[in-house]
């Protein structure tokens, strides 16, 4: 959106072209506000077919295999072009944005370049990277945004702090090529129970899978929660097919609640998951670090992530 307003766009990213689609998959719940967004930049045209249209979401009481409540979309039909959301994963979105990215006169993209501090002055913002060859440059903006991510450098480089709590627990996340929707499922489910709650989402392929999140115990290693033999278990207990399920993947990641004390310092702003990370709602687009230039003025840095989550679930 800089871009398409005049601003010149420097964007710092630490991924390079060789590894940025290998990261883990993450979160892509895109709801009706973040769809605007991205169709006003040609974004939404994009993933649209990578993803899959989905006005429902329900919540069921696990114990009982009963649906408690259904939430329909389509009742914001006439305040939102967009009366659903979107399941489309973060990488896609980042993916496709980067297309957009390297197009656009706009903006200068920097793969494999790390941002690793900052200094600013009333007139604008200085920004240290080290690029591809390891050699150490400075960029400078009006600006700096910082969007990259829950350890952002730079919000630590400005003593903001990042109040709140981590929970003690991992989330177990396991991808499973079965469709869920035969047991009267939903393309997204929040399903309660005293002991084991679960969330069960549907992404587009290929291969068509769905996303089943677990609780763990702390005590729980990574080794003995994504065993095959375990994830086979979890999963029987959840639906009883009397079948192995086809797992085609699983990690663990951290769920916070947190949000930096103040979101500007300065020439410097926090946006993404640099600024709030709220559990699995956690908007943001960029994953790792920007900066932002604006032709004919002091170069205006920015600071962002590549964090996709944009208006999304996890």
């Amino acid at each position: 959106m800089l871009a398409q307003d005049g601003v010149r766009v420097d964007l710092i990213e630490a991924l390079g072209a060789h590894n940025f689609l290998e990261q883990v998959p993450r979160a892509g719940t895109n709801h009706p506000a973040t769809l605007e967004l991205l169709d006003r930049i040609g974004l939404y045209e994009k993933i649209e077919p990578r993803g899959i249209i989905a006005p429902l979401f329900h919540y069921w009481d696990r114990r009982e295999q009963k649906l408690i409540a259904e939430f329909d979309h389509s009742h914001l039909k006439d305040d939102t072009r967009f009366p659903y959301v979107l399941q489309c994963e973060r990488i896609k979105i980042v993916e496709e944005a980067l297309k957009l990215a390297r197009a656009h006169p706009n903006i200068a993209l920097r793969l494999t370049t790390t941002f690793t501090s900052l200094m600013q002055d009333a007139d604008g913002v200085t920004a240290s990277v080290t690029n591809p060859a390891g050699e150490v440059e400075t960029l400078r903006g009006a600006y700096l945004v910082s969007c990259e991510g829950a350890r952002s450098i730079v919000r630590k480089d400005l003593g903001i702090e990042f109040e709140g709590f981590t929970y003690p627990d991992r989330t177990l996340n396991i991808e499973v090529a079965y469709d869920f929707r035969q047991h009267g499922y939903t393309e997204r489910n929040y399903i309660s129970d005293p002991d084991e709650w679960s969330n069960l989402f549907h992404w587009k392929g290929p291969p068509d899978r769905w996303r089943i999140h677990f609780p763990t115990a702390p005590h729980e290693t990574e080794e003995t929660l994504t065993r095959h033999d375990a994830l086979q278990v979890r999963l029987e207990r959840f639906l009883p097919t009397g079948k192995q399920f086809d797992i085609v993947g699983t990690n663990l990641y951290v769920v916070h609640q947190r949000v930096a004390k103040k979101f500007r310092l300065g020439r410097a702003i926090l946006a993404g998951d640099s600024a709030r990370t709220a559990g699995f709602m956690t908007p943001s687009i960029w994953r790792r670090s920007l900066c932002v230039s604006s032709a004919g003025k002091p170069t205006p840095t920015c600071s962002t992530a590549t964090s996709a989550s944009a208006g999304t679930s996890r």
